[in-house]
């Protein structure tokens, strides 16, 4: 199975609801567990560290008028040069370390219904 084959494999139980975590506030700090789906509003900033060495994990975020400000450790392959745009949308999966990006803009009516 390749990285995106695992990636959507786990991202259909993570879709079927079992851990969702909904965050609040404009800035997150978060420890990730593996299984969890981390649903934010619009944020500010971004702080993601101590990530689990293996299993998925997604994050979605709006990032507002002013583009979040993003902290992702080094380890986390695909990211390197990730910044975020002001009015998008953002789903990040991330599998032992390796992230897989998705974006839509959208405006801040639209953002996470």
């Amino acid at each position: 199975m390749n990285l995106l084959e695992s990636l959507l494999a786990q991202k259909l139980v993570l879709c079927r609801g079992e851990s969702v975590v909904t965050m609040a506030g404009s800035d997150a700090v978060l420890t990730p567990v593996a299984g969890n789906s981390y649903r934010c509003g619009e944020l500010s900033s971004l702080t993601v560290s101590n990530l689990p060495e293996t299993g998925p994990y997604s994050i979605v975020f709006f990032s507002g008028n002013t583009p979040t400000t993003t902290v992702f450790p080094a380890s986390v392959r695909g990211l390197e040069d990730f910044a975020a745009e002001a009015n998008t949308l953002y789903e990040i999966n991330i599998l032992d370390n390796r992230a897989v990006l998705a974006s839509w803009e959208v405006t801040a009516d639209e953002q996470l219904d």
